[in-house]
């Protein structure tokens, strides 16, 4: 049965989806200072290389959505590249990539909304708020991606609207120490720093290829949803080279340890250049943003549970979509009681910083295993097809290989040095939910072949 058109999305609503899941002012917000005792005054620089190295990722998922676009993101792809073991597991492992980060992001916006909402006098719960962030998360989810996408768009536009006025105001005064172009000058002492500074650079990317899990409900999938994914890179890597920079110049070339132990830069220089009613809009727009990216997560992860039912590697019951609604009703839910879980078990007795770094790790490494998979993918599949795609040596290949060669750094940098417990485990959380998905693999053919 075709899908009605008028519910499906188009690319105006499809970049905003990936915008949202990016959401550009939040990760600026807390992913830059990490660099900073890595890369010091040259972040932008780790920043602009990050955001070529995913480009060469982000072309790769581009170059397979123009020819595939069945429900599943990556799983669609490597099933016809790799075949349906690897296919399912890379959907498999997008999936628990898509779950933790969405913990992270609900528990990133509890911080910022108790941080905000402190300013003004008031100490909420932050279990109530972390369950009235995601109930309504969950509520807008289920109206349809027409109201996720034009809400995440409204929000995050709403947010780099407030960033532009401070990095305006930054740029107009001068800066601490003036403006110099001195942070796009790598010293030789500073050349490994950036490298260790990608790592965050490249963090902040994760979920820009989150409009591949909606492909069929898109408009004219394999032009909107490839489109969509190239001009998100794109607009986030100049945005995070910007907005890096303005914060090397805010704190001061010549002061960036006071960068480097900020708790909340954006707070601060807020604070130093405006005063505190600009700091209390400027909190404002991380915490809608920090909301946007929550949408944006878990959509694309309601999505990859729903396409895991389509295919019967979950229960059938999530794979069913309500067309009344215009949203898979069931993965969101099951989705949402999973979170709500992962809070009552970890966020209630640690609080949301230590959920958020915990289940971003378990995201993060999960996410990179994807991405390597996707570029892959990339070239056995046009290798595949030779003979009726003309295939591309620079974008089929050579892309895909410098795409899985960026990724080699910040996955090293998670696992050695050996981080301390409970760190030292995720690595072998996410192999066990790959060999979880491998014997769903081995029933569900075991059950085809009775």
């Amino acid at each position: 049965m075709d899908l009605d058109e008028s519910k499906k999305i188009t690319k105006f609503e499809t970049f905003a989806l990936a915008v949202a899941a990016v959401a550009p002012t939040g990760s600026i917000a807390f992913n830059a200072v990490p660099a900073v005792p890595f890369a010091g005054i040259n972040v932008p620089i780790a920043f602009l290389l990050g955001a070529i190295g995913l480009l060469f990722v982000g072309i790769s998922f581009a170059e397979l959505s123009k020819h595939i676009s069945d429900v599943g993101s990556v799983y669609a792809y490597n099933q016809q590249a790799l075949g349906e073991r690897l296919g399912l597991v890379s959907g498999w492992t997008l999936t628990f990539a898509y779950i933790n980060l969405a913990v992270s992001c609900m528990a990133a916006n509890t911080n910022f909304a108790h941080v905000f909402f402190a300013q003004l006098g008031f100490n909420f719960n932050n279990t109530i708020v972390a369950f009235v962030i995601l109930l309504g998360a969950a509520l807008v989810l289920t109206f349809g991606l027409k109201l996720t996408s034009k809400s995440a768009i409204a929000i995050e536009f709403l947010a780099i609207a407030i960033l532009v006025v401070l990095t305006i105001i930054i740029f107009a005064k001068g800066g601490r120490d003036g403006i110099s172009a001195q942070p796009f000058v790598p010293t030789h002492s500073s050349v490994s720093g950036i490298g260790q500074g990608m790592v965050f650079a490249i963090l902040s990317f994760c979920g820009f290829e989150g409009v591949t899990t909606v492909a069929v409900r898109t408009k004219n999938p394999k032009r909107s949803v490839p489109l969509s994914i190239i001009v998100t890179i794109i607009f986030a890597g100049i945005f995070f080279v910007i907005a890096s920079y303005m914060q090397v110049v805010g704190f001061g070339i010549n002061h960036v340890s006071d960068f480097a132990h900020s708790s909340s830069p954006l707070n601060d220089l807020s604070l130093m250049y405006m005063g505190r009613p600009m700091a209390l809009i400027m909190d404002f727009a991380i915490l809608i943003s920090s909301f946007g990216s929550v949408l944006g997560i878990m959509n694309a992860g309601a999505y990859m549970i729903y396409a895991m039912g389509v295919k019967k590697y979950l229960p059938k019951y999530f794979g069913e979509f309500n067309e009344k609604l215009n949203s898979p009703t069931r993965a969101i839910w099951l989705l949402t009681v999973i979170m709500a879980v992962a809070y009552l078990i970890f966020g209630v007795p640690y609080g949301p910083e230590v959920i958020y770094a915990n289940s971003s790790t378990l995201g993060v490494l999960s996410m990179l295993t994807v991405y390597a998979l996707a570029c892959v993918g990339t070239i056995l599949y046009f290798h595949k097809h030779r003979d009726t795609i003309k295939r591309s040596f620079i974008k089929h290949i050579l892309i895909p290989i410098l795409g899985i060669l960026v990724l080699v750094y910040p996955m090293w940098t998670n696992l050695y040095p050996i981080p301390d417990f409970p760190g030292n485990l995720y690595p072998y959380a996410v192999i066990l939910w790959i060999i979880i998905g491998l014997v769903v693999y081995a029933i569900k053919k075991r059950r085809k072949q009775d």
